[in-house]
């Protein structure tokens, strides 16, 4: 089960006097021109007068990238934006790679393979769809081996949610 994704924003000045001061922000639609106004609106509440700087203290949703407290409203709206067009892809693919939001896309749409119960199960969907083994056959191949070398050659890149493998194509 994915979350929706939201970021806690906390405001520094605030912060910086002992004071807790911020909000969950829900991002889902927003652009970082939303965003943006979001934390200026948080802000605009502060206790501390004349507040100006937020940091991003939590948040969730965004599991597989790389949100810190400093990473830029702009690139928490690209992330966002992956997200609501690519799904639990999206942060699968973002596991693999770091900071890299370019690569990610690219991931999710020239390199996913899909997703499997096992490796094993796209090892044998693999061969099948490019060797015609008669059923007499088939129980001479080791699928198990194949899976573990398309793994270890580096030809994909695995990565377990939830219980499904997403599979990913690294030649």
């Amino acid at each position: 089960m994915t979350t929706e994704p939201r970021i806690y924003v906390a405001c520094l000045a605030a912060y910086n006097c002992g004071r807790l001061h911020g909000e969950w922000i829900s991002c889902e639609g927003l652009d970082a021109e939303d965003l943006t106004a979001e934390v200026e609106a948080m802000l605009a509440k502060s206790p501390v007068p004349f507040a100006e700087e937020h940091a991003i203290h939590d948040h969730e949703g965004l599991e597989g990238f790389d949100v810190g407290e400093y990473t830029a409203l702009s690139d928490v709206a690209d992330i966002v934006a992956l997200i609501e067009e690519h799904g639990d892809v999206a942060r699968a693919a973002a596991s693999l790679v770091v900071n890299d939001l370019d690569q990610v896309r690219e991931l999710c749409t020239e390199k996913y393979l899909g997703a499997w119960d096992s490796v094993e199960e796209y090892a044998e969907e693999l061969l099948d769809g490019q060797l015609d083994l008669p059923d007499g056959l088939r129980c001479y191949f080791a699928y198990d081996r194949f899976a573990t070398d398309l793994e270890l050659s580096g030809d994909i890149s695995t990565v377990e949610d939830d219980g499904v493998i997403h599979i990913f194509d690294n030649r």
